[in-house]
């Protein structure tokens, strides 16, 4: 009796196994898995066990969860921190470059007009040659 208890832990193992490895999968299909199982079991015992070990996997991977995001939370929060220093950055740079495109166009301006108010007050007849 022992023994046939033995094979039922080890054919339940396996069969966690199976189903957890189904249930971790990237293509998994919730129709075709509850349909597979209705297809295999045919009493409500088995389909009680199935539902024990999927709240087992389910109650895995929440713990699993949790504990990444409890890992991770303040490599988030120093994330978060950098995040927000590079935007006040950006934010100062933008500014600077706002301010220097002002300059160089005002620069810009000045010269023009300065070249303008030059040739306005030069004598027509006047050439750099002639010095």
């Amino acid at each position: 009796r022992i023994q046939i208890l033995f094979e039922l832990q080890g054919t339940m193992s396996q069969l966690s196994n199976h189903y957890e490895e189904q249930l971790k999968s990237e293509t998994f299909d919730a129709k075709v898995f509850v349909h597979q199982l209705c297809k295999n079991f045919d009493n409500a015992r088995d389909l009680d066990d199935v539902k024990k070990i999927i709240e087992n996997v389910r109650q895995t991977n929440a713990a699993q969860l949790k504990h990444n995001v409890y890992r991770n939370y303040g490599q988030f929060i120093d994330t978060s921190k950098e995040i927000t220093f590079l935007e006040a950055e950006m934010y100062k740079l933008g500014h600077l470059l706002t301010e220097q495109r002002a300059l160089i166009t005002s620069l810009t301006d000045d010269t023009i007009a300065m070249e303008k108010v030059q040739t306005i007050t030069e004598p027509w007849f006047y050439h750099e040659n002639d010095s």
